[in-house]
């Protein structure tokens, strides 16, 4: 459609509105080169990304220069987070499979996919005067996401001496809590500190140094106790990495596998989003509940004191 055409059918329409018929629906038409317009420019835009891909794993086939591995993350940690009302004790579990790619030149190790799969059981405990509550909570979530190497989502960077515990998903918000009834969206809990020094060193019982990273030909690994304590947060537990050498063929085929399955989880978020949208004022909606439990448990409390009080008075 030409430019003046679009602009005097609308110059038209508006005429028809003004006269008071109801003659603007034989122009809707017109407008629907605006949806088609999108669709090809987003087809044209899923298209450049097939292609680029292509490339990038036909590049990617330069051993010299790449290699590949298939690695298991687990975090496990005891977590204990304060709140002016009382404490939350609980205990998660994290655990992560992925497809590396080792980038020789960069000398860092990037995730191409992963499957992360996220468990975490607490109770929040407060103490209302004479009286305690227990409120127990369960979280848990599987995400899958797939990455090029243009997103440096980055495992182990060689250089810098750096093993990160945890990478930036697309999708932070993949789990679901459940507090009694309710259910809300909510980032996965941190049980270690997001990055580590790769290499340290630690005494045997013969008193000679060893690093806790093994590496040789086919494998790398590392287990580390992680503690910490955070503003209002601590955690203590271990964080436990292996990475073994798989060819090209091999992590192609398990990332288009990843893919497939990141593509079947897209098309089940409309269903999570309106859990999401409603608890888009996430921090907010928690201090509503704890400040109502408060005054509720201030008012039990009363009653429980005018209950004890002595007859006559």
């Amino acid at each position: 459609m030409k430019k003046e055409l679009f602009i005097g059918g609308l110059a038209t329409a508006t005429a028809v509105v003004i006269g008071g018929a109801v003659l603007i629906s034989s122009y809707g038409e017109d407008f629907s080169f605006l949806k088609q317009g999108r669709e090809i420019e987003q087809g044209i835009i899923e298209e450049n990304e097939r292609k680029i891909e292509e490339l990038a794993w036909e590049e990617q086939k330069d051993t010299k220069r790449y290699s590949f591995c298939f690695a298991e993350v687990k975090i496990e940690s005891k977590i204990n987070l304060y709140s002016p009302l009382g404490r939350e004790p609980g205990e998660m579990q994290h655990k992560s499979k992925e497809i590396l790619l080792f980038d020789k030149e960069a000398e860092k190790l990037f995730v191409l996919a992963h499957q992360s799969n996220y468990e975490y059981q607490g109770t929040r405990k407060y103490q209302m005067g004479d009286i305690f509550v227990d409120i127990p909570l369960s979280e848990s979530g599987i995400l899958n996401e797939t990455y090029s190497k243009s997103e440096n989502q980055i495992r182990i960077d060689f250089t810098n001496n750096y093993i990160y515990t945890s990478i930036t998903p697309k999708n932070n918000l993949w789990v679901t809590e459940s507090v009694g009834n309710e259910t809300q969206m909510v980032p996965p809990r941190s049980g270690c500190n997001a990055v580590y020094e790769l290499y340290q060193a630690y005494y045997s019982s013969g008193n000679s140094a060893r690093n806790d990273m093994v590496i040789n030909d086919d494998i790398m690994s590392m287990d580390r106790k992680c503690k910490g304590t955070e503003p209002m947060y601590e955690y203590d537990g271990s964080f436990s990495f292996s990475c073994e050498m798989i060819d090209h063929q091999k992590a192609k085929e398990m990332v288009e596998e990843m893919k497939i399955k990141e593509e079947s989880q897209r098309v089940e978020e409309p269903k999570a989003s309106k859990i999401q949208e409603e608890n888009e004022n996430y921090e907010e909606n928690q201090r509503q509940t704890i400040e109502a439990m408060q005054k509720r448990m201030e008012e039990l409390n009363d009653e429980m004191q005018g209950q004890k009080a002595p007859s006559g008075i």
